[in-house]
């Protein structure tokens, strides 16, 4: 029994320093292309999301310009009235004379 356990080992201990070596290798020669794989995915989300930003902001105020309308609709007529007072009240008005100082 021991036997079969150090043949095993005698097998197996090389095999998995080989893995481990290659392993190793392979990390190394991928690391560049990792690396620019992370900076392009930095720089596409920066960029990306800045224009989703962008585009998000411009929505919401078109949003709120297009419900600000429909919600200002029932409010037009106080707005003609007020908008009359302060005319008449413009027109009423007696005008001051700027006083002028030589």
């Amino acid at each position: 029994m021991f036997g079969l356990l150090l043949l095993v080992m005698i097998l197996l201990v090389p095999l998995m320093v080989v893995g481990l070596l290659l392993r190793i290798v392979f990390a190394v020669v991928l690391l560049p292309l990792r690396l620019a794989g992370l900076a392009l995915k930095l720089a596409f989300g920066l960029v990306f999301g800045l224009v989703g930003l962008v585009v998000g902001a411009i929505a919401l105020a078109l949003a709120f310009l297009v419900f600000g309308a429909i919600l200002l609709v029932p409010l037009l007529p106080f707005l003609l009235l007020a908008g009359g007072i302060w005319l008449v009240w413009r027109l009423t008005r007696r005008k001051l004379q700027p006083t002028y100082t030589v």
